[in-house]
């Protein structure tokens, strides 16, 4: 049949009738120019449990198919009739190589193979970060695959993974563990970095947690929103200068995580559905979302309703900035103590101690002790004779506070800034130095940070035009690296220019592990295009 769908359903449904003397048929099927074909062919001579022989013979020569899906299931159906040095070497290596898809492919079949030398593999891939995420993805899942209760405790350390694929991977994972896994992912809601993950596994659970323990968790995540959103009321005086304004930002969005946090908890014992829908509704920047949401969130039940009604302060618009319960420099004493590292960076930030003198103190022992390096580094720029602003080379804060006022990336949060300016390349191009031309494939885009870029083209040979001029805070090149297509312009400084760089493969990661990055800039890209249009 013509058609490689219906080929691949005919071999399943001879497996399923157990036809042995169609097993040269099938057999045939394994030299199909289709690799779909040819997986099905591999599966369906494996369920034929009868011909171990015939088995191992056909199958063999396809360990070397061009097709990693292929030679993966190849080995998987030899391994299944017994040891088979061959097909676990080369597993191993699929698994170890550096194609992401021969990765997913070999990870996946040695989870199906559950021995304890593939346990080991398949966990150092979970826990290798520098692997692709599509890879510890598969290896999260095939863990349990493997062993179901040994696999509980790296799945518990891949809740606190940065990228949220992984993180859903291992809670997705943990939730085919069941009840047994329970106690340990209740465990992880007190660890800062797991407990995102934690709550997400949760949900995945077929099984109640306990109520007293999600009681505790909700209660304590309330108190901690209403204290941060306290000090951010107290920093809204000083947000008119940048580093007083992320400080604020920044108090703002963790007590809004802690808020969310806590209606997640509550979601464990009460109308699940509801609720999550509610938090998604949020994070709407339609203000009519927003009031609906916490409408719903109002419903919630007693005992719940009293104890979440004073978060909704958190989204209410228009809310009045309220009188600062403490002084300025109390409320920094005690954010340099957060366990938040980057609060204590931001408010490093915003410190005076000329303003201040109280806080050298403090200042000084970030910028000695603190465990963090971004924050021993900004409280030593903060207390050195060198000001931040006049470094030749932009440190990591003052990077996401210009960053803030680049539209493309006015609507992230600071912490999304945080980790696009981390993966930022700082350059300088001197008078005249054409650094991206037409007609080349673009890999990179600038962000001006000083001077002046002109925009150019030429076309059909003639004379080169100016089309544009882009000052600080401008952006170009941005569409070469989303469309993939050779630039439409050339780019020329003027004068010394200083710019931050993100090539394509940085900017594609930041759009795929934080979706919430990916929208803000679909949107801001979005204008963009109508205004040129």
């Amino acid at each position: 049949d013509p058609d490689l769908h219906v080929r691949a359903a005919s071999l399943r449904a001879l497996a399923r009738a157990d036809a042995a003397p169609a097993l040269l048929d099938i057999a045939a099927s394994l030299r199909d120019p289709e690799p779909d074909v040819r997986v099905a062919a591999v599966e369906t001579l494996r369920q034929l449990a009868a011909y171990p022989q015939g088995l191992s013979a056909h199958v063999r020569p396809l360990l070397d198919d061009p097709d990693s899906a292929v030679a993966a299931r190849a080995a998987l159906a030899l391994l299944h009739l017994g040891p088979d040095p061959a097909a676990t070497g080369l597993l191993r290596r699929m698994a170890a190589g550096a194609d992401s898809q021969a990765q997913v492919h070999a990870i996946a079949a040695l989870g199906e193979c559950a021995d304890s030398e593939s346990f080991d593999l398949v966990a150092a891939t979970l826990a290798d970060e520098t692997i692709p995420p599509t890879g510890r993805r598969a290896a999260a899942l095939a863990l349990v695959n493997i062993d179901a209760a040994q696999a509980i405790a790296p799945l518990i350390r891949t809740l606190a993974a940065d990228d949220i694929s992984l993180r859903g991977a291992a809670a997705d994972a943990l939730g085919k563990v069941g009840r047994l896994a329970l106690p340990h992912v209740a465990a992880a809601l007190r660890e800062s970095a797991a407990e995102d993950g934690a709550l997400l596994a949760l949900q995945r659970l077929s099984v109640r947690p306990v109520a007293a323990d999600i009681e505790s968790y909700a209660r304590d995540r309330i108190a901690g929103a209403l204290g941060y959103h306290r000090l951010s009321q107290t920093a809204e005086p000083h947000a008119q200068i940048d580093r007083g304004r992320l400080l604020c930002d920044s108090l703002r969005h963790t007590a809004h995580a802690h808020a969310a946090r806590a209606f997640r908890a509550i979601a464990l014992l009460a109308d699940r559905d509801t609720i999550t829908l509610a938090i998604e509704n949020l994070q709407s920047r339609d203000p009519n979302q927003r009031a609906n949401a916490l409408e719903t969130l109002d419903s919630i039940g007693e005992p719940w309703r009293g104890r979440v009604r004073p978060l909704f302060k958190l989204w209410e618009s228009g809310e009045p900035v309220l009188a600062a319960d403490e002084r300025w420099p109390d409320a920094l004493g005690r954010i340099f103590a957060d366990p938040d590292p980057w609060l204590r960076a931001c408010a490093a930030l915003a410190a005076d101690p000329a303003a201040h003198p109280e806080l050298l103190a403090g200042l000084t022992q970030l910028a000695q002790s603190d465990p963090d390096a971004i924050v021993r580094q900004t409280a030593s720029a903060i207390t050195g004779d060198i000001p931040v602003d006049t470094l030749q080379t932009l440190s990591l804060m003052e990077r996401i506070l210009f960053l803030r006022r680049v539209s493309l990336f006015g609507d992230l949060s600071p912490a999304d800034l945080k980790h696009v300016a981390a993966v930022t390349t700082e350059r300088t191009y001197s008078d005249g130095t054409r650094f991206a031309r037409q007609g080349e494939t673009g890999d990179e885009m600038y962000i001006i940070v000083s001077g002046e870029v002109r925009v150019c083209v030429s076309t059909g040979g003639g004379p080169v035009m100016d089309v544009a001029r882009r000052k600080p805070g401008d952006y170009v090149g941005e569409m070469a690296i989303i469309s993939r297509e050779p630039r439409m312009a050339s780019l020329e400084a003027i004068g010394d220019v200083r710019v931050l760089c993100l090539d394509q493969k940085q900017f594609e990661g930041i759009l795929r592990e934080r979706p919430e990055t990916s929208l803000a800039v679909m949107r801001v890209l979005c204008m963009r295009l109508k205004e040129k249009s």
